[in-house]
């Protein structure tokens, strides 16, 4: 039993971590479509606002609550199906506010967006590989007070930072 998963979690990790993204195929992205990346992170400072925890608009999250099979339901109660006008009356932001996150995703290649009020960083989730518990994901951030993080190389997970411009950089997270 041991045998096999030890063989499992290699596996997965091997699934999850194998073939990360283009680094600079995310930076000439990044270069070409500037303006779209700076108008997500203008629009998601606004519509976070004062919240005092994280804040997301996604394909499939928005504030608390998750996309499922084309329904969705807070992370608190799952069992409560909801639509997708019902999630956005609820967070505060319009349909043709939503619309527009939409459309730059689409620009740039992304499927989310989130703003974590502490420590006051911008991610734009662009990549994602691997199962829920193995895998890796790429975003592009920007931080508040302009700092760029380190690289951090463990053994069981990783963070590799590459600097783009001006405060923004890719992470990409490997587990």
């Amino acid at each position: 039993m041991k045998k096999i998963s030890a063989i499992l979690a290699i596996s997965l990790t091997i699934v999850g971590c194998y073939k990360p993204p283009n680094f600079e195929q995310i930076k000439s992205n990044f270069f070409s479509n500037r303006n779209s990346f700076e108008k997500l992170h203008a629009m998601i400072l606004e519509d976070a606002g004062a919240r005092s925890r994280s804040f997301a608009v996604g394909t499939d999250h928005i504030g608390d609550y998750w996309e499922f099979n084309g329904k969705w339901s807070h992370s608190d109660h799952y069992e409560n199906k909801m639509s997708l006008d019902e999630v956005l009356n609820d967070v505060g932001i319009t349909k043709a506010r939503y619309d527009q996150y939409l459309a730059l995703f689409k620009i740039i290649g992304a499927e989310r967006i989130t703003y974590w009020s502490k420590p006051g960083i911008t991610e734009i989730l662009i990549y994602r590989s691997g199962i829920c518990v193995s895998g890796s994901s790429t975003t592009i951030n920007i931080n508040n007070d302009g700092s760029i993080p380190s690289s951090d190389i463990q053994k069981s997970y990783s963070t590799e930072i590459t600097p783009i411009i001006d405060g923004w950089y890719i992470s990409h997270d490997c587990t």
